[in-house]
Order: structure tokens, then C-alpha cells, then sequence
């Protein structure tokens, strides 16, 4: 499984489009302690989800994976 650059770019200008409206939105409807921990939570996992696409789009290990198994 592979995932095409183009769709890993429109996929984070949606993330921080959407991130910025709800980040506005929650700050209405929270006080900012909570809204800054959901932000927090979801921005924590939006950025997870957005790496694990792009490392499983890899075509070849990376830097850092030789780092951490030099005998490779």
C-alpha cells in the first residue's frame, strides 16, 4: 500500500484547515483548558496517522531506520 504524494499534501491542507476551524469553534463552545486538550489529543493524532501514511509510502527505508539497524 502506497500512498501518492499529491494525496499526502491536499490530506495535511485539509488537517490544518479543519484544525483551525474546530480549534475556533471548541474555543466557543469549551473554556480554553478543554479546548486546548482536545486540540492537543487530535492534533497528537492527526500527526500519528499522517506519519504512519507517509512511512508506509516510503519506497525505500529511511535515515533514520539505519540508524536504529546499523547491519542493514
Amino acid at each position: 500500500m502506497t500512498v501518492d504524494p499529491k494525496w499526502g499534501f491536499w490530506l495535511n491542507v485539509v488537517g490544518v484547515v479543519l484544525t483551525a476551524l474546530i480549534g475556533v469553534s471548541w474555543a466557543t463552545v469549551f473554556d480554553a483548558k478543554q479546548a486546548a486538550s482536545l486540540m492537543s489529543l487530535l492534533s497528537g493524532a492527526y500527526t500519528i496517522v499522517n506519519a504512519i501514511l507517509h512511512g508506509i509510502s516510503a519506497p525505500v527505508p529511511g535515515p533514520i531506520t539505519k540508524l536504529i539497524n546499523p547491519a542493514s
